[in-house]
């Protein structure tokens, strides 16, 4: 089963959204980015998709911390460790709860969040986390087929293949200004038992630990100065620092010079 990512034209209606593809057949369509070097994964479908640039870098005696945020949410910070060759080594990302708990945004910043846990797990066992990133995309998501045979992007036709369809995310026939994803396949089956991870994503329990092939995906919920953040890991065991929690903002508005501004470190957050 796979997801496509782009923003579609379907006759008269237009498809704001699509999500990029899920783990199928033991692989991930969205590739795993660590243990890469940093220049060569900026260019890749996470980074662009999401408009992700780099605001700020915290330099240490043996790695840096490198800080990307979207130009269009001051809520949403990726950081990412590398070493002095600047091969990546862990990432972390903290999203603003408003963002996940607003039904207007929620199927985009579920997409972010279940994109990020793919690109930065690494490459080696996408299978220990496919089911929480299944969870983080469809549980609790409407989806309601449409009759669509075709989409068109920037004015060109785009194939859906023998096995693709267009869904409509939430109830009802499809119509202009919904939004809707593009996907081949059945929908994944979930598993019963709602896992810690997806209560975490929600924010019912403060924090969750996934243990992964050498290492954990953590997913914590953080009070700082009166905002309230999701912060989502991928820790790997041989890494001794992790990133820490920060926001990076524009220094101006014309999108000139940008700094950092730290926010929490972790034994400050409650």
């Amino acid at each position: 089963m796979g997801i496509r990512r782009t923003v579609l034209s379907l006759l008269a209606a237009t498809i704001l959204f699509a999500s990029s593809s899920l783990p199928s057949f033991g692989q991930t369509v969205t590739p795993s980015i660590q243990g890469q070097i940093l220049e060569d994964a900026i260019k890749r479908d996470f980074f662009t998709f999401f408009h992700l640039k780099e605001r700020a870098i915290d330099e240490h005696e043996e790695l840096a911390t490198h800080y990307f945020r979207p130009g269009s949410r001051n809520d949403v910070v990726v950081c990412i460790d590398t070493d002095k060759q600047n091969k990546i080594l862990q990432m972390a990302m903290v999203v603003g709860r408003d963002f996940i708990d607003d039904p207007n945004t929620n199927i985009f910043a579920r997409d972010l969040v279940k994109s990020f846990i793919e690109v930065a797990t690494p490459p080696s066992v996408p299978g220990d986390t496919r089911d929480l990133v299944n969870e983080i995309f469809f549980r609790g998501t409407v989806l309601t087929p449409s009759s669509a045979k075709s989409v068109t992007s920037n004015d060109q036709t785009v194939s859906l293949g023998p096995d693709g369809k267009v869904v409509k995310v939430g109830a009802g026939d499809l119509k202009k200004d919904d939004v809707a994803i593009v996907m081949s396949g059945q929908i994944p089956k979930l598993p019963e038992k709602v896992s810690e991870s997806y209560r975490a994503f929600l924010g019912e329990v403060q924090n969750s630990d996934l243990p992964i092939t050498g290492g954990h995906v953590r997913l914590k919920n953080h009070d700082v100065s009166k905002t309230k953040l999701l912060e989502v890991r991928v820790d790997m065991d041989s890494v001794k620092k992790a990133p820490k929690l920060q926001f990076v903002s524009d220094d101006t508005e014309d999108g000139g010079e940008t700094k950092s501004k730290p926010g929490s470190e972790e034994s400050d957050a409650k």
